[in-house]
């Protein structure tokens, strides 16, 4: 009887380095990972977009084509209050659910909030809980009301004096300007003034050098966000050197502080004095050239840009401006005062325009992400387990019409009074964020706010000249600015 013979290959690589089979085995990944995350990821009784892992790439496509925020708003209309963005991503826009991740310490920020360490973490960027609680101690005191009162000479003089003198200017002449540029100069100048000891004097002809080297610096922030491992600083030669500089920049002006000896009043003396009651250190040098970095891109952008929102809604319902123009006066009488925060700080309506811009024109659009503890968390009825990472579309928070009646409409009389509906309107009005994360810097900002629009209403009459409309849509870039990024307008100064 013959012996049975096995035939074996000549060699596994034979078999395995075909074509055939490396286009097999490709197919069945790619069909093992679809199966995976459509049927069986504890993620795939949450309603989304389907099929979730190709939906990734149209959603980091929204990114670089400025419409996130639109495109995941349109999302919850279509799938509500919870949706799959990723294979391991979920927005919530329900109220009740983000107070449950955002008022507490127990859910880290998103991994990709790390793109921003510049040059270390930061408050804003660190995700080491102790660590942010060692800097919240830190810096919290330096922006509390009452350190940010102490400022308000350096914030006048610096900012909406000059502000105020530039327009006159155009005011006498009729020209046409660009609102929002004259709004960044301004903000740059006062964080320069209160952050850095010196005003840039953007507002009087300064060297506008900075300003581009905080624009790449960002622009670096959102590419190493969208494309993650795949960052390499070789290909981005030019943003890096403006990285550099302005790291370079903020040291020079943090060793001159130090080496004059002069003490000021002002925020960077207090982030140099600064020492922590439990540890007794204050700011490495390092902390100290990133939270100062961390105050231009959040003291300056933001603000100017939702002046120039809501200046736009302003021009846009001209009674609302009416309106805002008569409390100012019974509060100002004469237009020629110089405006103190003292004479603002309490007026409703002025108040209540504020809010309305924040909710319909959010500058940060896109809610601060955070990943699952271990042990899972439900959301508004779905099971979410640890280390997804979660986020809130603050466009859809603040379009709901359970909260928000006539949410489409500018309606700054919606937050007057002090009934249930007001407070939980301010509730979910997610424009600072909330809880331990929340922005250190909000009593700086508003005073901003209060302040500079107070003096552009009482002291000016503007209008949007024929042939100057704009495209004022949003685009989200690191903030939701204005399309074409300008605010053309012309001014009349009031004389009564």
């Amino acid at each position: 009887m013959a012996e049975a013979t096995l035939i074996l290959p000549d060699s596994l690589v034979d078999i395995v380095f075909t074509k055939e089979f490396v286009l097999a085995a490709v197919i069945a990944w790619i069909l093992g990972g679809v199966l995976y995350h459509e049927y069986i990821s504890p993620l795939s009784k949450i309603p989304g977009p389907r099929l979730i892992v190709f939906h990734e790439y149209i959603l980091l496509s929204t990114v670089f084509r400025q419409c996130f925020d639109a495109y995941v708003h349109e999302l919850h209309k279509k799938y509500g209050p919870v949706v799959r963005l990723g294979a391991t991503t979920v927005s919530v826009a329900d109220p009740d659910s983000m107070h449950a991740f955002y008022n507490t310490h127990r859910f880290q920020k998103s991994v990709s909030y790390e793109a921003f360490h510049n040059p270390t973490e930061n408050i804003f960027s660190t995700r080491n809980i102790e660590l942010h609680k060692r800097l919240r101690r830190l810096i919290a005191p330096v922006f509390s009301m009452s350190a940010v009162l102490a400022i308000e000479p350096l914030i006048i003089d610096a900012g909406t004096d000059k502000l105020s003198e530039r327009i006159s200017v155009h005011a006498e002449r009729g020209d046409t300007f660009d609102l929002m540029a004259f709004l960044y100069h301004m903000t740059f100048d006062v964080i320069g003034a209160v952050s850095f000891g010196q005003s840039f004097g953007l507002q009087t002809g300064g060297d506008h050098t900075i300003i581009k080297w905080i624009e790449d610096s960002l622009a670096i922030g959102i590419l190493k966000m969208g494309l993650k491992g795949l960052f390499r600083p070789l290909f981005f030669p030019q943003l890096i050197r403006s990285m550099n500089k302005l790291d370079e920049f903020t040291r020079k002006v943090i060793n001159a502080r130090r080496a004059s000896g002069v003490k000021h009043n002002d925020i960077l003396q207090r982030l140099l004095d600064t020492v922590d009651e439990e540890t007794g250190h204050g700011l490495s040098d390092d902390q100290l050239v990133a939270e100062s970095i961390t105050q231009l891109i959040a003291g300056t952008d933001t603000t100017a840009v939702t002046l120039t929102w809501t200046m736009h809604l302003l021009l846009e319902n001209p009674a609302c401006m009416q309106r805002l123009y008569k409390e100012l006066q019974e509060a100002i009488p004469d237009p020629n005062t110089k405006i103190h925060y003292v004479d603002v700080k309490s007026l409703p309506y002025l108040d209540g325009v504020l809010h309305e811009s924040l909710r319909m024109r959010p500058v940060s659009a896109a809610g601060s992400g955070r990943t699952v503890a271990k042990g899972g968390v439900y959301m508004a009825g779905y099971y979410i387990p640890e280390g997804v990472e979660l986020s809130t579309s603050i466009v859809a928070v603040h379009a709901l019409e359970s909260i928000f009646p006539d949410a489409g409409l500018f309606k700054p009389e919606r937050w007057l009074g002090n009934n249930d509906q007001v407070s939980e309107m301010k509730r979910s009005l997610l424009t600072f964020a909330m809880g331990p994360r929340g922005c250190v810097g909000r009593n700086l900002a508003w005073f901003e706010l209060r302040l500079t629009l107070a003096t552009l209403v009482r002291q000016f009459a503007f209008e949007v000249p024929a042939g100057a409309e704009l495209n004022m849509s949003p685009a989200q870039g690191f903030i939701s600015k204005p399309k074409d990024g300008k605010l053309l307008v012309r001014a009349i100064k009031h004389t009564a």
